[in-house]
């Protein structure tokens, strides 16, 4: 086997959890959302947006629906595998 002349790899990290190599860190190497994963109800997460007690306004005619919704607390995206929103350098754990 012939050794490789790359430095090894540092085991995952704390907010992207990819494994890097030191030499490669940067400003910009790690991509992550700072904020959590979280949920909540439907009905808590957009009923600010009724306009009235009226029936056209309610929840079920919401976008939405009825429901959990999860979501990064960070910038909304609602799928958990979405791209970081923010980019900084690698940390540890």
């Amino acid at each position: 086997m012939v050794p490789s002349s790359r430095p090894p790899q540092v085991p995952p990290r704390r907010r992207c959890k990819r494994p890097f190599r030191p030499s490669e860190n940067h400003a910009s190497a790690c991509r992550y959302h700072p904020e959590l994963w979280t949920g909540g109800e439907s009905s808590k997460y957009v009923g600010f947006l009724r306009k009235s007690s009226e029936p056209e306004d309610q929840l079920v005619n919401s976008e939405h629906g009825q429901g959990l919704r999860r979501f990064w607390d960070c910038c909304g995206a609602e799928t958990e595998d979405a791209p970081g929103c923010v980019f900084g350098p690698h940390e540890g754990f």
